[in-house]
């Protein structure tokens, strides 16, 4: 979705990335800690693949949103004068 931004200017391709990490926030973490339906707080039967999951996810989301602030401030979207560049309307 940054690349989308950077490439075309459009603001929905931000919201929609922000609604996608907002959304794996809410529906995959369990006390803070991003889960999958194969953990509990106590127990991990998750396979390779499933935990590998969670460390491309957190790595991507991270990556999203330091490329939209980065483009953010750049080009003065939002708002140029804004102090947090990531602030969503």
């Amino acid at each position: 979705m940054p690349r989308v931004y950077v490439d075309t200017g459009d603001e929905q391709a931000v919201q929609d990335a922000w609604a996608i990490m907002d959304a794996t926030i809410n529906d995959l973490t369990l006390n803070g800690g991003l889960r999958e339906s194969c953990e509990t707080a106590t127990q991990n039967t998750c396979n390779a693949d499933q935990q590998s999951f969670k460390g491309i996810t957190m790595y991507y989301m991270y990556v999203s949103s330091f490329l939209i602030s980065h483009f953010q401030c750049r080009s003065g979207f939002p708002n140029p004068s804004a102090t947090v560049p990531l602030a969503r309307r």
